[in-house]
């Protein structure tokens, strides 16, 4: 948000959301951020399709 200049409340005012579905979108957007850094090309794939195969699967 600091590249844009606007707080995580601005932005959640501007957006219509609230202050904390921002900063829990933020959080998980860094913690991504940080796990893409970490693995490779065949950790990513092996996550996507993971990942996938869950929400393939009924709840």
């Amino acid at each position: 948000m600091s590249q844009a200049d606007v707080s995580q409340a601005g932005f959640a005012r501007l957006s219509g959301v609230t202050a904390r579905q921002v900063n829990n979108w933020c959080r998980w957007a860094t913690m991504l951020a940080l796990a893409l850094r970490e693995l490779s090309v065949e950790g990513l794939t092996i996550l996507y399709d993971e990942l996938a195969n869950a929400a393939a699967r009924p709840h």
